[in-house]
C-alpha cells in the first residue's frame, strides 16, 4: 500500500509541475490563471509531502526483518516477500528464493520463473528451449524466514550468461490475512503463478475503449548462470525448502 501511495504522489507531482509550469509562462495572466497557478503549485507542494511523509515514516517492526537486511529489494504478492539469487552447491547450479511472510498468519505460496528472451520482454527465445518454468512451492509460517532451492541443469552454451526470468506468484491465506509483523513492503506482483493478471486486463479493457493501448508485461529479474556446475541433475533431485527461523525463536 504504501509504495502504491507513493506511486500516485509522483504520478500526481509530474502531471502538476508540468501544468505549472505552462500557466507560469504565461506573460499576460488574468485572474482564472492566477488560480491555475496557485493551485497546481500548492498540488505539486502536496504531493512532494505525501510522499516525504509515506517515505519516511516507518512502524516499529514486531519481527526480525532478515529478508531485508539481505535484500535492498525484493517482490512481494499477499504478504509473502522473497528475493531470487543464483549459486553453485556441489557442482550443480540451485536457484534460491529466499522468503519471509510479513505476517502473523501463515501463508502458501507458488511462485513461478519463465525465462524471458524476446523483443519487449516477450517470454520467447532460445532460452525458452533449455529452461523449463520453474516453479517454487512454498509453505511459510507466521512471520518465519527461510530458502528454498531448486537444482537447475545448465548447457555449457549458458554457463557464465545472464538469464532474465519473467516472475510470478500466486499466495493464498489459509487462516486469514491477519496483521503485519514488518511494515517494510516488496514490489508488488501484479501477475500470478500462472501469468495471469485480472487487474492489467482490466485496465488494458479500459485503454481500449478510450482509443489507446496498453502493453504489460509481469515483472522480471536477471541473474548471471554460474559456470563449471553439471548440465543434468541426478534423478530425485528436486527443491529443498529450510526454515531458518519462526515466530517465537529467539533472534542471535
Amino acid at each position: 500500500m504504501r509504495e502504491s501511495v507513493k506511486a500516485v504522489s509522483i504520478f500526481v507531482l509530474c502531471i502538476s509541475a508540468v501544468a505549472a509550469a505552462f500557466v507560469w509562462s504565461d506573460d499576460r495572466p488574468t485572474q482564472s490563471t492566477w488560480m491555475w497557478r496557485i493551485g497546481l503549485s500548492l498540488l505539486a507542494v502536496g504531493a512532494i509531502a505525501v510522499f516525504l511523509k509515506v517515505h519516511f515514516w516507518f512502524k516499529a517492526d514486531l519481527a526480525p526483518d532478515f529478508l531485508g537486511k539481505q535484500c535492498k529489494a525484493f517482490f512481494e504478492q499477499n504478504g509473502l516477500c522473497f528475493s531470487l539469487y543464483m549459486v553453485c552447491e556441489d557442482g550443480i547450479c540451485v536457484i534460491n528464493a529466499m522468503f519471509q511472510n510479513r505476517y502473523d498468519r501463515p501463508r502458501a505460496a507458488r511462485i513461478a520463473l519463465r525465462p524471458v528472451a524476446g523483443v519487449f520482454g516477450s517470454a520467447v527465445g532460445p532460452f525458452r528451449n533449455d529452461f523449463a518454468t520453474i516453479v517454487f512451492d512454498i509453505s511459510c509460517g507466521p512471520g518465519a524466514f527461510g530458502i528454498a532451492g531448486i537444482p537447475l541443469p545448465v548447457t555449457s552454451r549458458h554457463q557464465g550468461k545472464k538469464l532474465t526470468l519473467q516472475v510470478g506468484a500466486s499466495v493464498d491465506c489459509p487462516e486469514g490475512k491477519g496483521k503485519p509483523l514488518r511494515f517494510r513492503e516488496g514490489s508488488l506482483l501484479r501477475y500470478d503463478a500462472d501469468f495471469h493478471s485480472s487487474y492489467m486486463t482490466t485496465l488494458q479493457i479500459l485503454y481500449f475503449f478510450c482509443g489507446g493501448l496498453l502493453f504489460s508485461f509481469p515483472a522480471s529479474t536477471t541473474l548471471r548462470l554460474p559456470s563449471g556446475v553439471a548440465e543434468s541433475i541426478p534423478k530425485g533431485q528436486g527443491q529443498r525448502t529450510r526454515t531458518l527461523w519462526k515466530l517465537g525463536d529467539e533472534v542471535v
